[in-house]
């Protein structure tokens, strides 16, 4: 399942109140780093120079004035490092605050980002002098080690290669490795964006980067062997950032604000329910909820962030046909970070024996886990022995989810009256109206669940929009369709005909680069996908996927339905009237036959498997020959058409 609520991707460091906001002296930031003797965090203004000090409760206050500007800042052992533009790289006591020295680098123009290896070097980035320097603590010695580095920025230092890492305020801006043996420059990413300005390491070892034209921060594997991943977004003009390993905060000085700074907390975990495991022990078995039944759920749970212990679960049901016998489940490990785990225990809960069926019923569960942690998520239980499912898209509040598939990307379905294939609404990924959709999207729209049957086929109508290479048939914003048998694994559904795009190598769309979806501009049509090897409790998933740049419209969704395909409903030899999931021919099928032709005339789910004797309309012939066989004969039905 996928939350209805949304995260907050922006997290102020020991919450910071209103009030000490107030007094805040932030002005034109453009670095950070932790004192993690004094429990502080140091930032750089470059607007006023000041060096402001934040302690553990926000309190704002400052480490030094004396500068006229200030950017990089490093602190090493006792001494801060501070890349102070065309002033020269000065050194202060991390204590007292006192000046130690003031390097001025031969021809510098304007130092920024500084960096220090584990040999008593220090690194220094000249942004506008496109140069890295190098200061050599033990005899205050410099040199210049790279030339012709156009917009210097981010410098880091990786022990395990000898390397610096450094990335360039420019467009399509690489991420570069340099050699500190021969001072050779390789390129290790290009990940197709512009302007980036900080690189940091997290405590896994993976490379942070961030990019002023996406407004956001990214990462690499510490080997840069896959696609760079959104690691938070919602900044502006994202500076030198520092990801502070103890406490696992990443610090975001947004340039272009000139009194904000962002502490991501990625110590905390995010909890969503992504599936559930139904039985019925005590009802007939099949795994499905229905009336005057009490069934168990377990609950799946994944956690997108920190590690999450002592995980617990509480449901509540607003319906008056549902009344909760156990509402509490544990977890018997911790769950972490990109992990997910199933309840040890199972909530129970009974169903009146009046339940109109099929219901759909929203259960809340609150998620908990130690520290504090507290979230409210939504679990949707499926009541009855219905088949198939359809829905016009008349909206109808709670009937569908929607909602982010991975933390920071973004959730964009809304009920849209800017177009429909019929009626009055459609589902829109993408803003009210026809308004474009949002960079980072990751949004899925899930149906409720419903029973399927075997050989069904899923219908929609959909309108798209959206950016890509049509030449190439490249999609860089695409939608793909999805189904789930509930166990919080997503398995991509193929339409008749195939995808026309796949996904570009842009780094940004979740995706992946080769993966068969939609894309372009398309007007309403009709789409068909076979479910012939799903059956029982599934959910359908629309997945809209976005890129860091270029928006458009958006992808509509129109008129779903699910059926059996009568193309393939039958198979083998006919019989199967009740069209059980085992394609047996037994007494059920008699039963069933027997309720078409005399009682309820309600049509078989497969015309085809009822047409016994294989003659065409179904009749009393049909249940003359399931006599002759189940009793009589034992000869076989006729064959599937």
């Amino acid at each position: 399942m996928i939350r209805t609520i949304s995260i907050v991707s922006v997290v102020l460091w020991s919450g910071i109140s209103a009030s000490v906001q107030s007094q805040n002296l932030f002005y034109y930031t453009e670095s950070a780093a932790f004192d993690s003797v004094n429990n502080r965090y140091l930032v750089s203004n470059q607007g006023n120079g000041a060096i402001v000090q934040v302690d553990s409760n926000g309190i704002h206050s400052y480490f030094s004035t004396e500068l006229s500007t200030s950017k990089g800042l490093l602190i090493q052992g006792d001494t801060l490092f501070v890349g102070a533009s065309t002033y020269g790289l000065v050194a202060f006591d991390l204590n007292t605050a006192q000046r130690l020295f003031h390097v001025v680098f031969p021809g510098q123009v304007d130092l920024n980002d500084v960096t220090a290896d584990t040999s008593g070097n220090i690194y220094v980035s000249d942004a506008q002098g496109n140069r890295i320097h190098r200061l050599h603590l033990s005899d205050m010695s410099t040199e210049i080690i790279v030339l012709n580095f156009s917009w210097a920025n981010g410098l880091l230092f990786d022990p395990e290669h000898n390397r610096l890492l450094a990335c360039q305020w420019i467009n399509n801006s690489p991420i570069s490795a340099i050699d500190l043996t021969d001072y050779s420059v390789d390129t290790m990413a290009l990940p197709g964006l512009h302007l980036f300005d900080g690189l940091t390491e997290d405590s896994d070892g993976n490379i942070l980067f961030s990019s002023f034209s996406a407004d956001a921060v990214l990462r690499y594997d510490r080997f840069f062997t896959g696609p760079a991943e959104l690691v938070s977004t919602g900044h502006v003009d994202p500076g030198d950032i520092y990801y502070n390993q103890l406490d696992e905060v990443l610090v975001v000085p947004n340039i272009s604000r000139s009194d904000r700074v962002d502490f991501v907390d990625f110590s905390i975990p995010r909890l969503r329910i992504v599936g559930q495991a139904i039985s019925d022990p005590a009802g007939n078995g099949d795994n499905c909820a229905q009336r005057d039944e009490t069934v168990q759920i377990r609950i799946v749970v994944a956690n997108e962030s920190g590690v999450a212990s002592g995980v617990t679960a509480e449901m509540t049901a607003y319906n008056l046909f549902l009344t909760i016998t156990n509402s509490v489940v544990s977890f018997d490990s911790a769950i972490p970070k990109r992990g997910k785990d199933t309840s040890a225990t199972a909530f129970e809960v009974e169903i009146a024996d009046n339940c109109p069926q099929p219901l759909v019923a929203r259960l809340a569960v609150v998620l908990t886990a130690d520290g504090g942690y507290s979230v409210e998520d939504t679990l949707i239980l499926f009541i009855g022995d219905n088949d198939g499912f359809a829905d016009d898209m008349e909206y109808a509040p709670g009937t569908w989810q929607q909602g982010s598939m991975l933390f920071p990307y973004r959730d964009g379905w809304i009920s849209s009256t800017g177009r429909q294939h019929s009626g009055t609404t459609s589902f829109k990924a993408g803003r009210i109206g026809v308004g474009d959709y949002f960079d980072f999207m990751d949004a899925m729209l899930i149906s409720p669940p419903f029973l399927l049957e075997r050989n069904s086929r899923l219908r929609f109508w959909h309108f798209m929009d959206a950016s890509a290479d049509t030449s190439r048939g490249l999609g860089f914003d695409v939608g793909t369709v999805w189904i789930t048998r509930g166990d919080g694994e997503w398995n991509q559904l193929e339409p008749e005909g195939g995808y026309p795009y796949v996904v570009s190598d842009s780094v940004l769309n979740r995706l992946g680069a080769g993966t068969a979806c939609y894309s372009g501009h398309q007007d309403w049509s009709l789409a068909e996908c076979s479910l012939a090897q799903y059956a029982g409790l599934v959910q359908i998933g629309f997945r809209f996927t976005s890129d860091a740049s270029g928006t458009d419209e958006g992808w509509y969704i129109d008129d779903v339905t699910v059926e059996i395909d009568p193309a393939i409903c039958c198979e083998g030899m006919t019989g199967n009237v009740d069209y059980d999931p085992d394609d047996l021919v037994d007494i059920g099928d008699l039963t069933r036959l027997i309720d078409f032709l005399f009682i309820s005339f309600e049509a078989p789910a497969c015309a085809e498997e009822a047409n016994i004797d294989g003659e065409g309309a179904v009749d009393i012939g049909d249940l003359t020959k399931l006599i002759d066989f189940l009793f009589i004969s034992f000869t076989p039905p006729a064959e599937c058409l």
